[in-house]
């Protein structure tokens, strides 16, 4: 087994890979965390984890953040495709579909909370520009259901490559 594939073995799920943390990672997590709470029971001080606080610890926090930001327009996805293609009223939005434009927007929020030097990174521009596209042409009225799931996924292969990078770069130590 890699490194790569401790850090983060891969579900599939649909068309996307989605990936979750690990236990190996969970566990350092709690063990930085076991100390500041022992910490704070003996009322000292408790300070960050130096693991945390690394560059390769806030690319994978990043990585991870990108990880669960996906999974919910994911969702949103396989819910406008299941449920969102008939319109309450001719000319309307469907519900699952303004759902699914207010998760594409959360999610580029949640990839501009980059760690500052990872902003240059090819990937991430690229994942950047993505969102700009992609989101702009879903709040457009005349897009239909299915040009929004087409863009959505589009966002969410950037959002993979972005997280692969993040944890690319975490690996090789930051």
């Amino acid at each position: 087994m890699t490194s790569e594939q401790c850090i983060r073995p891969a579900v599939a799920s649909g068309r996307f890979r989605l990936h979750f943390v690990s236990l190996p990672l969970a566990l350092v997590c709690f063990v930085a965390a076991g100390s500041a709470q022992a910490q704070w029971r003996t009322g000292q001080t408790a300070e960050p984890a130096p693991v945390l606080e690394s560059r390769s610890g806030k690319l994978v926090g990043y990585a991870t953040m990108v990880d669960a930001a996906a999974e919910r327009l994911h969702a949103a996805v396989v819910a406008l495709a299941d449920h969102g293609t008939r319109d309450p009223q001719p000319g309307a939005v469907p519900p699952q579909q303004q759902a699914l434009v207010d998760q594409a927007q959360r999610a580029w929020m949640v990839v501009k909370e980059t760690p500052p030097d990872f902003v240059g990174h090819d990937v991430y521009i690229a994942a950047e520009r993505q969102f700009a596209e992609s989101v702009g042409r879903m709040q457009r009225a005349a897009t239909s259901a299915a040009e929004a799931v087409t863009e959505a996924r589009a966002i969410l292969a950037a959002m993979e490559r972005l997280e692969d990078a993040a944890a690319a770069e975490a690996m090789r130590g930051g």
